[in-house]
């Protein structure tokens, strides 16, 4: 049989390779059979999207990054201009305001210089217990007071300030009315860093004050 029987036969019989196609390493789809070459090259092209899809996600996330360690910066430079804690801890808020949209901050410090009159035992106890930032969706009802009651907060960050793994000496309360901004699985690394940093900052201040 010759190459021409056998394309004179496929024409006359076009039914043969829909019933044959694994045989050949063929695809059927609709009323045509699809090469297995082309269609690994459509599942190549499938891949692709959704690879360049994933390749937009972490270009986005990247640019976010960025964002935030350049905010992160200007945190830094501020916080290495203060010489004075009162001053600082004024400040702070107005802060975290500009650089990061967050209206509602509240900071209670038990360090040196300062008081722990307005914070409870159980607060400062329920601080030395957090590993790090805590951010999630409630917070206890002392915590709610040091907010504003109005307009209702949506998701809290937790962070204790603490010099390495020394005794807590304060915490920083962070709330928005955005559900998602400090959700459970949101990683927590930039905010243990400001909390180094916020510690840092006013145990200089205090020690200046001496």
């Amino acid at each position: 049989m010759q190459a021409a029987d056998v394309l004179d036969f496929l024409s006359d019989n076009p039914e043969f390779l829909d019933r044959h196609a694994s045989r050949f390493g063929l695809c059927p789809a609709h009323d045509r059979v699809i090469p297995l070459v082309e269609r690994q090259l459509l599942e190549s092209k499938d891949r692709f999207r959704q690879l360049e899809r994933n390749l937009h996600v972490l270009l986005g996330r990247a640019e976010d990054n960025d964002l935030i360690q350049q905010r992160q910066h200007r945190l830094a430079l501020a916080l290495v201009e203060a010489n004075d804690f009162a001053s600082l801890l004024n400040r702070l808020p107005t802060l975290f305001d500009e650089l990061f949209g967050l209206e509602r901050v509240a900071l209670r410090w038990w360090g040196e210089d300062g008081s722990a009159a307005s914070v409870s035992v159980e607060l400062r106890r329920h601080a030395d217990r957090l590993p790090g930032p805590c951010c999630g969706h409630y917070v206890n009802d002392e915590l709610l007071g040091w907010l504003p009651v109005e307009p209702a907060m949506q998701s809290f960050a937790q962070v204790p300030l603490r010099q390495g793994r020394g005794a807590t000496l304060g915490l920083l309360l962070l709330a928005s009315d955005d559900p998602d901004r400090f959700s459970s699985d949101r990683q927590t690394r930039y905010l243990a860093e400001m909390g180094e940093l916020i510690t840092a900052a006013l145990l200089r201040c205090c020690a200046a004050g001496r």
